[in-house]
């Protein structure tokens, strides 16, 4: 079993970012990319642990993620209408750089605090800081997905920066 677990970790080391990646910009919500990540992961596992050869993981993955996709929208299509999202967004915990004050700031928060503020955020600027702090893209590359220009992506995450700041400011 050993095994397996230790070419689980390896792929999933390998294909976490591309798969990120590519569900951050397909969900409506970017908090819901961690349940299908979760989803896909598991379902790869299953497959290792039945001992089935796959010649192309990342292939593999993308289908799982395509399929995991395909059932988001279904249930989203049929899912009643709520106001309030009460899944915690784990990733806040990530925004620590000390050598940038807004996240300095920001990391003084509580999780709840920073959840709370984060969801009051436009969808956009929401994904723009989980591509930049979570996922490690550059502004190039979050332009590039959203079709918007470069400057326009970094001022808009800058932009979400200092309200973030400024808001755990006013909680004292």
């Amino acid at each position: 079993m050993s095994e397996i677990h230790d070419a689980f970790e390896v792929i999933y080391r390998d294909t976490f970012p591309i798969l990120s990646k590519y569900l951050l910009f397909r969900v409506v919500q970017p908090a819901d990319m961690e349940d299908l990540l979760q989803n896909v992961y598991a379902a790869y596992y299953k497959v290792l642990v039945k001992r089935k050869p796959i010649e192309n993981p990342i292939a593999y993955l993308t289908e799982i993620a395509n399929n995991e996709l395909k059932r988001y929208y279904r249930w989203k299509s049929k899912a009643p209408v709520t106001l309030i999202d009460d899944e915690a967004q784990v990733w806040v915990l990530e925004l620590t750089d000390g050598e940038d004050p807004h996240l300095a700031a920001i990391h003084k928060a509580s999780l709840d605090d920073l959840t709370r503020l984060l969801k009051r955020m436009d969808v956009e600027s929401q994904r723009i800081l989980i591509a930049k702090v979570q996922l490690d893209m550059t502004f190039t590359e979050i332009a590039l997905v959203l079709d918007l220009n470069e400057n326009t992506v970094k001022a808009r995450y800058y932009r979400a920066l200092l309200k973030l700041r400024k808001e755990v400011e006013a909680l004292g």
